[in-house]
């Protein structure tokens, strides 16, 4: 079978697997892994080869992009306390306890070589457990600090990596030069990622594009901002980082509402499929991987995976509840604010360490040969130990978490966000204030107002009836003020976000309604209106 005639029949799979999981309550990556080793073990089944090369390149500058694009910086800021230890002295310690353990239980793996599996399972992933939080009710406090730590632990767990693995391929590692370009490659990642957003947004403030062509860019800016740190030797990974998030914070200025519709779409099919092929592809791989340790009893095998995968969760554990204990004392002496508002959101953010595709992209990234033309030494094996905890924990975290969070019956937020019918009143005022401002700042006859009401319900008139100019007049001007409407009610939206009255979910959803809303007022030349 030809090798695009493979990628069809898997890209097939992964969009009806995404049905599929949604109609059994299965989560999506469990389900596509293992229908990657059903396919991987029938024997005709042509074998896909990634390349570690491409695999980076690939597959994490749109996901990582997307995520930072998404992310509320209001919410940000307001945890970074709790994201920043979390995203680096977890990583750092995740690391570090990893790679004793694994020197300790695994037979002929080096220090360095457990600090590179250390580094991969490092990262949890926000997106399986935002996929488990879907149905239920969760304080909006938790998943900020869970997606905020996904999104910068991202980064540092892949400097982490970069790390281990140059020290891996050359044999030598250097505590003081590793500082120094540790510091130089989060710094100038940072800066050329701010770099290319900034002409990005430039570019975008100053050429009218196309809607499809806009869409284009951002994509061109998460890849344009990965391979110009990768150039220079700096965190491709915190520059796609940086870049998403400055573009983000410009989306108002930048953005136009067909844009957004068009780039939301074809972004979220992206992100879909490039998650759902990298884990249908592992789940190819394993029957080989397992092939290739020959000699290695499977369930040997297995039992190591477990090993690891239960040190992961018992080191975050462990952090997370020390890191809460120590911070309370200070809290306590200093008259602060607590880090975490209870044990119970300690718990949560502790048990929701599920490990996804950052973990499995880095994993297959390892090259196959040291610089001495040598096989990369244990591969397989660490292949199959990071398939295995990204397993064990989507399935007995991912699975297990509804039921424990019911049991602990988590307080409320102490800042409730307004329900949706009431931020669609406070939004529908805003924009009756405007237009009435309009209409007395410029002495226009009140009964446009009144139409502009009756559009809402009317029929679209006959094209082909002729009109007066009057007709046309009044027309032109009910566009224009339902209009303005729309920018009142955007502008009132946004003041929502920054005084945390509304959460990123349903931000997210009427800003989509209001864009749906302005698309569909641009593109009438004139507005129809009813006769009275």
């Amino acid at each position: 079978m030809p090798v695009i005639e493979t990628v069809i029949i898997l890209l097939i799979c992964v969009v009806a697997l995404s049905v599929i999981s949604a109609k059994i309550n299965v989560l999506f990556p469990v389900l596509l892994t293992i229908v990657g080793m059903l396919l991987g073990a029938i024997p005709s089944f042509p074998k896909l080869f990634l390349d570690p090369s491409i695999v980076m390149l690939v597959f994490l500058p749109p996901i990582l992009y997307i995520a930072a694009f998404n992310t509320n910086w209001y919410e940000f800021k307001q945890n970074r306390k709790p994201i920043a230890i979390l995203a680096f002295t977890m990583v750092f310690v995740t690391t570090l306890g990893i790679g004793f353990i694994a020197k300790a239980l695994l037979p002929g793996f080096t220090i360095a070589m457990g600090f590179l599996l250390g580094a991969i399972i490092s990262p949890p992933d926000a997106v399986a457990a935002t996929a488990v939080f879907k149905k239920m009710i969760i304080p909006k406090k938790i998943t900020s600090i869970l997606e905020g730590e996904s999104l910068v632990n991202d980064a540092s767990a892949l400097i982490a990596f970069q790390f281990a693995l140059a020290a891996v391929m050359t044999g030598q590692f250097s505590a003081a030069g590793a500082t120094v370009k540790f510091i130089w490659v989060v710094i100038a990642g940072i800066v050329i990622g701010l770099l290319v957003a900034a002409l990005a947004v430039e570019v975008r403030k100053r050429w009218q594009m196309d809607p499809a062509i806009e869409t284009g860019v951002t994509f061109i800016t998460a890849y344009a901002a990965y391979l110009a740190a990768e150039k220079l030797h700096a965190s491709a990974v915190l520059s796609v980082v940086a870049a998403g998030l400055y573009v983000g914070s410009k989306e108002q200025a930048i953005h136009k509402a067909s844009t957004r519709l068009q780039a939301t779409a074809v972004w979220n099919f992206v992100v879909i499929l490039l998650e759902g092929v990298i884990f249908i592809l592992i789940g190819l791989q394993i029957p080989y991987i397992i092939t290739g340790m020959r000699g290695e009893s499977f369930w040997h095998l297995m039992q190591e995976g477990v090993l690891i995968a239960l040190a992961a969760i018992l080191i975050r554990f462990i952090f997370v509840f020390a890191i809460h204990f120590i911070a309370d004392r200070i809290r306590l002496a200093l008259q602060l604010e607590p880090l975490f508002p209870s044990f119970k959101y300690s718990f949560v953010i502790a048990y929701t360490g599920m490990r996804g595709v950052v973990s499995l992209a880095a994993a297959f990234s390892i090259p196959l040969v040291l610089e001495n033309g040598t096989p990369f030494p244990q591969r397989d094996l660490i292949l199959f130990i990071v398939f295995s905890v990204i397993i064990i924990t989507l399935v007995a975290q991912g699975l297990t978490l509804p039921w424990f969070i019911q049991k602990i019956n988590l307080e409320k937020d102490e800042s409730a966000t307004e329900p949706v019918t009431n931020i669609m009143q406070i939004l529908a005022k805003a924009a009756l204030n405007r237009i009435e401002e309009i209409i007395h700042e410029e002495n226009l006859e009140s009964n446009a107002a009144g139409e502009i009401r009756d559009l809402y319900y009317s029929r679209v008139l006959d094209l082909s009836g002729v009109k007066s100019k009057n007709q046309v007049m009044e027309q032109q001007l009910s566009r224009r003020l339902m209009l303005e409407a729309v920018v009142a009610k955007r502008k009132k939206l946004f003041e929502l976000q920054y005084q945390q009255l509304i959460d990123q979910k349903h931000f997210k959803e009427v800003e989509h309604e209001l864009d749906l809303e302005e698309t569909r007022l641009q593109k009438l030349k004139i507005l129809l209106i009813p006769k009275r």
